[in-house]
């Protein structure tokens, strides 16, 4: 397929599909969704979601979304809601060009789960992902703001961020061994962007997340959802950042249960997150990166001079 810069159409020769595997990381802000909007038509979406799911869990009891996502946005013409795929060999029945995948988000930084998660993906997960042809995309989830649900001993965000990016290449370098070349898994790294965003302008990274300080705000699912791209297609997305209300329009749901949405980013901040989210394969080093699938991306990087558009 052919790609072009942002503020242009994608241009693609088929539609690219996208399968999407994972917990409320995703679904907060309907994720893929928001995939579809910021690539102008190019990306089609199917996901199997269940809160707070590990790779081995959604496997086993599957989709959960029948309650988050009955909502007028999710109706289809025949009167179904668009939950997605009822499991995970459903989701992965047909063809899909890249699979996005997160573990529960403490999983890939604990010694015992990670090796649950790494068996159960060479037994379970490798034959399915070969049979669909899909590439996995590993989001490497934020680490949290604050100490919750039992991680003081993670670290700070710093510190649980190296822990989670040698959990996922951990991922990458088992299923690396077992699928075809093609299929090389990749590092999408939602984390080390928030950690940027952390260091240059706290301020709005405080607002990257929900209240609870663990699942992203619409903020940090805009920046969730660019980095996600740039990690499949090699730049930033195509769609105009005029206006966040219509990149959201076809969201199934948004908040948390009970709960009023929180703000969307400005068209400002949307175009300062791109900046956050790019890191090239010619500004990396060996010893500062992690292994993208056929690229690279820095985890510390040079502050680069930029229009001051934000509050610190």
């Amino acid at each position: 397929y052919q790609r072009r810069v942002r503020g242009t159409s994608l241009c693609l020769m088929a539609e690219v599909q996208v399968a999407c595997i994972g917990n409320s990381i995703q679904y907060y802000n309907d994720c893929p969704r928001l995939l579809e909007a910021l690539s102008n038509g190019g990306v089609v979406q199917d996901s199997c979601f269940r809160g707070g799911c590990t790779f081995r869990s959604i496997l086993e009891k599957g989709n959960r979304m029948n309650k988050l996502w009955r909502t007028p946005n999710a109706l289809r013409g025949d009167g179904t809601h668009d939950i997605g795929a009822g499991t995970i060999e459903e989701l992965l029945s047909v063809r899909r060009d890249y699979v996005i995948m997160n573990d529960f988000t403490q999983g890939p930084a604990r010694d015992e789960s990670r090796a649950d998660s790494i068996a159960v993906l060479l037994q379970s997960y490798a034959p399915m992902l070969e049979r669909c042809g899909g590439i996995p995309v590993f989001l490497v989830t934020p680490a949290y703001q604050f100490p919750s649900r039992g991680s003081e001993d993670l670290g700070d965000p710093e510190e649980f961020t190296e822990l989670l990016l040698q959990g996922y290449q951990s991922y990458v370098n088992v299923l690396a061994a077992v699928l075809p070349e093609a299929q090389r898994p990749r590092i999408a790294p939602v984390g080390p962007a928030f950690l940027m965003v952390r260091s240059e302008s706290p301020g709005l990274w405080e607002c990257m997340f929900q209240l609870d300080g663990f699942h992203p705000s619409p903020c940090g699912t805009f920046l969730e959802a660019c980095v996600l791209f740039y990690t499949m297609f090699g730049r930033a997305p195509p769609a105009s950042l005029d206006d966040a209300a219509t990149l959201w329009s076809r969201a199934r749901n948004m908040a948390p249960h009970g709960e009023e949405p929180l703000r969307l980013p400005t068209s400002e901040e949307m175009e300062y997150l791109l900046i956050c989210l790019l890191y090239t394969s010619d500004a990396a080093d060996e010893e500062d990166s992690v292994d993208l699938g056929g690229r690279r991306i820095i985890k510390k990087k040079k502050r680069i001079k930029r229009k001051n558009i934000l509050t610190q």
